[in-house]
């Protein structure tokens, strides 16, 4: 394997195009090859028939050779080439980004690999074991539809969220009612499900279960976030609401919220609200709800050099898809982390075959102090 390179949606595009169009060489008259021919060349390869199939199968290239250009070469696992077969992957992204392909759940990134060996297409090309072992020598004439000196492999990875988070940003829902349905305003404009799976590389779960994480409401057929302070009162009128009604938090009714507040803010909106923040409420016994700084994992950090602590809001959503660029904005924010503190900012970079754990022994420095595990980082600064 020669070498790797990662391609842009647009220039693959383009090499989709335009591959194939320099190939020179073509050949207006075959040669007509016969059965005779081949036992010559089978006697000048000091071999019997016997010890052949009795099937010869001849290559050519037609005249048109290399017209073919709208053809690329992926490398594929069972589960993936079934997914394919059902019509169900589609290649997403700007034309800016690095290509990826999405299936339904998963997204993988494509990478162009040179390859020293000549791969030739050859349509109607048999096997050993799919041919006759006895019989009157025959010739299969098989035409080379095209040569291939590189392929793609796809290599799975995360969905590349972050694009999602700029274009929900772009224009957050305050509760004004006069631009509801208008799709661009001068401040931004709002998406649509359809826009962002079009322009965010994920694939259609990741991408749902993204929109969740997030936060992001599904508004007049728009996705948005809330801006802040609307989202604060939002929230307030539901909880005003419990207060005023002495409902016990393990038994607040989402039809009897909806109903008290359908006139003071849009339905759609205080569904989802409550959806977020109540359709889950944790009561551990009855003094009410129960709380502890884990439920800040990835959300937020706290100082405990300081006298009183202080806790820092540090969402792990702005932090930057590179590996290299996320350790290195990490370590700048904090120079020591335990793992109970660095493990919500960087499990989205794991997965079944590389856990947290694998990570960091290659990104950051391990350390103990006090009989306590801190991780820094790799090389000084």
């Amino acid at each position: 394997m020669a070498s790797y390179e990662n391609w842009t949606v647009q220039c693959l595009k383009v090499e989709l195009a335009t591959r194939g169009a320099l190939v020179s060489g073509r050949k207006e008259n075959l040669i007509e090859r016969k059965p005779e021919d081949s036992k010559i060349l089978i006697n000048h390869a000091k071999l019997t028939e016997d010890e052949l199939k009795s099937i010869t199968q001849t290559l050519e290239f037609p005249h048109n050779f290399g017209e073919d250009t709208n053809q690329i070469l992926i490398e594929l696992d069972e589960k993936v080439l079934e997914t394919i077969q059902e019509d169900q992957v589609v290649i997403r992204g700007d034309e800016e980004d690095m290509a990826v392909l999405c299936t339904r759940n998963k997204t993988f990134e494509l990478r162009e690999a040179e390859t020293s060996n000549t791969l030739a297409i050859l349509p109607g090309l048999k096997f050993p074991d799919e041919l006759p072992d006895e019989g009157e020598r025959v010739l299969n004439h098989l035409e080379v539809t095209n040569i291939h000196f590189t392929y793609f492999e796809l290599r799975p990875c995360k969905p590349r969220l972050k694009k999602l988070q700029e274009l929900l940003a772009e224009q957050p829902y305050s509760g004004t009612t006069d631009m509801e349905t208008e799709e661009r305003t001068e401040d931004g404009r709002k998406y649509t499900y359809d826009d962002l799976l079009e322009k965010v590389q994920a694939s259609e779960d990741e991408l749902n279960q993204a929109l969740v994480d997030m936060e992001a409401y599904h508004i007049y057929g728009f996705w948005q976030i809330l801006e802040f302070d609307y989202k604060f009162k939002v929230f307030s009128h539901i909880i005003n609401l419990v207060d005023t009604q002495s409902w016990a938090l393990d038994c607040i009714s989402k039809d009897a919220v909806l109903r008290l507040l359908n006139n003071v803010e849009p339905r759609t909106i205080i569904s989802q609200c409550f959806d977020f923040y109540l359709s889950s409420t944790n009561v551990e016994n009855d003094n009410g709800m129960t709380t502890n700084l884990s439920q800040l994992g990835g959300l937020a950090l706290v100082d405990r050099l300081c006298t009183p602590e202080v806790i820092c809001y540090f969402p792990a959503y702005d932090l930057p898809e590179d590996i290299q660029e996320r350790f290195s904005f990490l370590f700048d924010a904090r120079e020591k982390w335990t793992m109970d503190e660095i493990k919500y900012y960087v499990e989205d970079l794991a997965g079944d075959k590389v856990p947290v754990s694998a990570i960091l022994t290659k990104y950051a420095r391990a350390s103990n102090q006090n009989g306590i595990k801190y991780f820094s980082a790799k090389h000084s600064r």
